[in-house]
C-alpha cells in the first residue's frame, strides 16, 4: 500500500515522509493524544523473513538500551495495515555522514562527538548490546547538537540466537573490525564497537574512511593494512588515541568504550610537549645575530651629516585578489544548493561543477575520458550569503567555488571535499551514435538502446504432429506466434548482472556479504567438478524476487518478455541472436558441451565472464542473451494467445515467473531465442540469473 499524509499508524498520525527504501519507508508522525513528534519506520509486509527479524532485533535491542541521551529512544512498536512498525525519538539535526561530505571537522569538535557517543556506546554494553555497525550514517544529531547513537539493525543481544551464518560479514567494511571480516582473528565483542567508534574518528579527523575502495580492496585493507596517516593538525595525543583504537588486534584496543572517552577527553586536556632545548638554543642564535649587527652598525662609515638619503619609494600596494571565505553545499535531488560568503572586494562568484565521463571502448572495456564540465555565475552578495543552484548531472561531480573582482581577477578557489553523486544513465558511447550506450551510475551497468518496434512476431510455428520440436513438453500455446507492438524504445542491460555487482546489493542493502563458496555441479548422478565462482561471471542462485529487489537499489527494472525477445530476435526475427546458425570462425555462446552443433569446446564448462562471446552479440549489441545463464524477466508465466498485442506486460498474477534464454547446461536447440521456461519466484538455481532494463527517452 502507499502511504499518505494523515493515515494513523498505531496512536500516530503521519505528518512527512522522510526518507524509502525497497523493503521500508521512514515518515515523521505525531502521537494523536500527545501531540508528541516522533519518527515511524515502516517494513513493507513483503520484506523477507531474514529483514523481519532484524527490524523486530533493532527494536528489541534500542529498548534494552534507553535512556541515554546519546542514544536515539524508541517509543513503540507495533503492526499497522500489514506493516510492522518502530516509533522513535525524532532526532532532525541529520546524520554524521552528511556533515563530513564538507570534509573533515576541526580535532576538538571531532572528539567531542566521539567522546560522547563512546560514553553512550559504554551505556549500551552495559545492557549486553552489540551495536557492530557503527558508521558515520547511524550517528544523528539532535536539535541540542548532541550526537545519538542509531540503527541497531545488526545489533546482538547478550542471549540472542544468531540471525546470521557464520562467514556472513556484519557491518559496512570501510568501518568493520578485522575479526568481523574474518571470524577467526578473535570473538566479536565491546572491543569490536571500539573500533568502530575509533574509524568514525579517523574519518571525523581526516575527511575519509580508514579504508574506502572497491570490496575486495577494503577487505584486504582491513586485515593487513594500516591508515594513511592523519594530517599534522591532529594534536599528536589525539592520534594516538584514534590509532590505538584501530589495532588490528583486538587486545591492543582500548578495553571498553568508557576507556575510550576518557582517553579522548584525555587527549584534549594534555599540554602540547614542551621544546627548551631547542628554544635555549634559538634564543642564543638570535643574540648572536642582534651583536653581529650591532658591531656592522659602528663600523659602518658615517656619512656627511648634510647629505641625507632619501627614503627608498614604497611600490603601490596590490589588493590580494578576493577569497572565498565559507560554502554550504547540499545536494538536493538533481541539484546542489549552495550558501556562498566573500570576502570584501568580490563582485562575482563562480561555479564549476566537472562531473566524470566515460567511453564505451571496442573490447567492451569503460574508459575515462574528459570531464563534462558547466560553469555558472552570479552576482556576489554585498552582506552576507550568496545563494545558488547548480544542476547536477548523473555522475560523480566536483564543484568548485571561486570569487571575481571587478577586473575579473580570481582568488583561490574553494573545492567540495568529495564529489557528489546522483544516480542516473550516463551516455558513454559516442554522440552521433544513435545506438549510443549508457552507464548506470548506482551500479556500473552498461546498457543498450533498443528502439520501439512498430510490429514483430513473438513465438514460433516450427512446430510438428506432437507439439513443439525443440520442446517436446510443451503444448503449441506456449509458443503461439502473434503480433506485438513495443510503442517506446528501451535500455537492455549489455550482459548479465555480475556475481560482483549482486555482492554489493548484498551488502549496502541487506547489511552483510554473501558467503564465499564454490558450486560443486552435479547433473544426472556424476559429478562435473568443483568451480569457484568469480566476480566478472553472471550472478547465479538469484531468485525473481532478488533480482527485482536488485533492480529497484540500482533504480532500474527487469526487462519485459516482449522487450527480451525483441532484443533477442530483431526485426528479421531470427531463431538465435546472432542469425539463423552457429557461425564457423568463433563460438557464439556458453552453451552445454553435449551440443554437437558446437563441432568443439567453447572454452568454458560452467559459467563465462560476461560478454566473452561478442560474436554471438543480437542486432542491438547485447550480449549472452543465448547461453552462460537464462535470465529472469518481469512477466507471469501464461500461454500466448492469437491477438495482436501492444507494450504486453504478461498476465497480471500466476505462479511461475517467465526464465528466458538457454544456459551453460542447455544444448543448442533450448538456446532459441524464442524458448520460454517458468519457475517459481522464489527458487535459486545455478543457471538462472538476469540482466536489467531501463525505460529510454522519446
Amino acid at each position: 500500500m502507499d502511504w499518505a499524509a494523515g493515515m494513523r499508524v498505531g496512536p500516530y498520525a503521519l505528518v512527512e515522509r522522510l526518507g524509502a527504501g525497497a523493503m521500508g519507508v521512514v515518515w515523521a508522525a505525531t502521537h494523536a493524544e500527545t501531540g508528541a513528534r516522533v519518527a515511524i519506520k515502516l517494513l513493507s509486509p513483503s520484506a523477507e523473513p531474514g529483514l523481519v527479524e532484524r527490524f523486530r532485533r533493532e527494536g528489541q535491542a534500542q529498548a534494552a538500551v534507553d535512556g541515554h541521551p546519546n542514544v536515539v529512544r524508541v517509543l513503540g512498536a507495533g503492526e499497522a495495515h500489514g506493516w510492522l512498525y518502530l516509533a522513535m525519538e525524532l532526532v532532525p539535526g541529520g546524520d554524521l555522514a552528511r556533515r563530513l561530505r564538507q570534509g573533515p571537522l576541526p580535532p576538538a569538535e571531532a572528539a567531542r562527538i566521539v567522546s560522547a557517543l563512546a560514553r553512550g556506546l559504554s551505556h549500551v554494553h552495559r545492557h549486553g548490546v552489540l551495536h557492530r555497525d557503527l558508521k558515520p550514517a547511524n550517528v544523528l544529531f539532535g536539535e541540542d547538537g548532541a550526537p545519538r547513537l542509531a540503527d541497531f539493525g545488526v545489533a546482538r543481544l547478550r542471549g540472542a540466537e544468531r540471525l546470521t551464518r557464520t562467514g556472513d560479514l556484519v557491518g559496512t567494511p570501510s568501518y568493520a573490525a578485522p575479526e568481523q571480516v574474518e571470524p577467526s582473528l578473535g570473538r566479536i565483542d565491546e572491543r569490536t564497537d571500539v573500533y568502530g567508534l575509533g574509524a568514525i574518528l579517523y574519518h571525523c579527523l581526516s575527511g575519509r574512511p580508514p579504508f574506502d575502495g572497491a570490496l575486495a580492496r577494503v577487505l584486504r585493507q582491513v586485515m593487513t593494512e594500516p591508515p594513511a596517516p592523519l594530517g599534522p593538525e591532529v594534536p599528536p595525543a589525539l592520534r594516538d588515541v584514534c590509532l590505538k583504537a584501530l589495532a588490528k588486534a583486538p587486545d591492543a584496543r582500548f578495553p571498553s568504550a568508557l576507556a575510550l572517552a576518557e582517553a579522548i577527553e584525555g587527549a584534549l586536556t594534555r599540554p602540547p610537549p614542551r621544546r627548551r632545548a631547542r628554544s635555549a638554543a634559538l634564543l642564543g642564535a638570535i643574540a648572536l645575530l642582534a651583536v653581529a649587527g650591532v658591531a656592522a652598525l659602528l663600523a659602518r662609515p658615517r656619512a656627511d651629516a648634510g647629505a641625507r638619503e632619501p627614503p627608498p619609494e614604497r611600490p603601490a600596494r596590490v589588493a590580494a585578489p578576493p577569497r572565498v571565505q565559507t560554502v554550504d553545499a547540499t545536494q538536493d535531488g538533481n541539484a546542489v544548493r549552495l550558501a556562498i560568503v566573500v570576502a570584501s572586494g568580490a563582485v562575482r562568484v563562480r561555479i564549476v561543477t566537472e562531473t566524470k565521463r566515460a567511453r564505451l571502448r571496442a573490447d567492451g572495456r569503460v574508459e575515462a575520458i574528459d570531464p563534462e564540465r558547466h560553469v555558472h555565475e552570479a552576482d556576489a552578495a554585498p552582506s552576507g550569503q550568496t545563494l545558488a543552484a547548480v544542476p547536477l548531472p548523473a555522475g560523480s561531480t566536483s564543484v568548485s567555488v571561486l570569487a571575481l573582482d571587478a577586473t575579473g581577477r580570481e582568488g583561490r578557489p574553494w573545492r567540495a571535499p568529495a564529489p557528489f553523486e546522483r544516480p542516473g544513465l550516463e551516455p558513454v558511447g559516442p554522440p552521433d551514435d544513435p545506438w549510443r550506450e549508457v552507464r548506470n551510475v548506482k551500479d556500473g551497468s552498461i546498457l543498450v538502446r533498443v528502439p520501439p518496434a512498430e510490429r514483430f512476431v513473438m513465438g514460433t510455428d516450427d512446430l510438428t504432429e506432437g507439439g513443439v520440436r525443440f520442446d517436446p513438453g510443451a503444448t503449441p500455446e506456449r509458443y503461439r506466434p502473434h503480433a506485438v507492438t513495443l510503442s517506446r524504445g528501451f535500455y537492455l542491460g549489455r550482459v548479465e548482472v555480475t556475481r560482483a555487482q549482486v555482492d554489493r546489493w548484498h551488502l549496502e542493502a541487506r547489511g552483510h556479504a554473501r558467503p564465499e563458496r564454490p558450486l560443486v555441479i552435479v547433473r544426472d548422478g556424476w559429478r562435473r567438478g568443483e568451480f569457484p565462482l568469480r566476480d566478472d561471471e553472471p550472478a547465479v542462485q538469484v531468485s525473481w524476487h532478488d533480482a527485482r529487489a536488485y533492480c529497484e537499489w540500482a533504480g532500474l527494472r527487469l526487462p519485459t518478455e516482449a522487450e527480451w525477445e525483441w532484443a533477442a530476435r530483431g526485426p528479421q526475427g531470427f531463431p538465435f541472436p546472432w542469425g539463423t546458425t552457429l557461425p564457423e570462425d568463433a563460438p557464439a555462446g556458453n552453451l552445454s558441451e553435449g551440443t554437437p552443433q558446437l563441432g568443439g569446446h567453447d572454452g568454458h564448462a560452467f559459467l563465462a565472464p560476461v560478454g566473452s562471446y561478442p560474436r554471438g552479440a543480437s542486432w542491438c549489441r547485447a550480449l549472452d542473451l543465448s547461453g552462460n545463464v537464462s535470465e529472469w524477466v518481469a512477466d507471469w508465466f501464461g500461454p500466448f494467445g492469437p491477438e495482436p498485442l501492444v507494450d504486453p506486460v504478461g498476465p497480471p498474477d500466476g505462479r511461475r515467473r517467465v526464465v528466458r534464454g538457454g544456459s551453460w547446461d542447455n544444448t543448442f536447440d533450448m538456446n532459441r531465442a524464442y524458448v520460454r521456461m517458468a519457475f517459481a519466484p522464489e527458487q535459486r538455481d545455478i543457471t538462472i540469473g538476469f540482466r536489467v532494463a531501463a525505460d529510454a527517452p522519446p
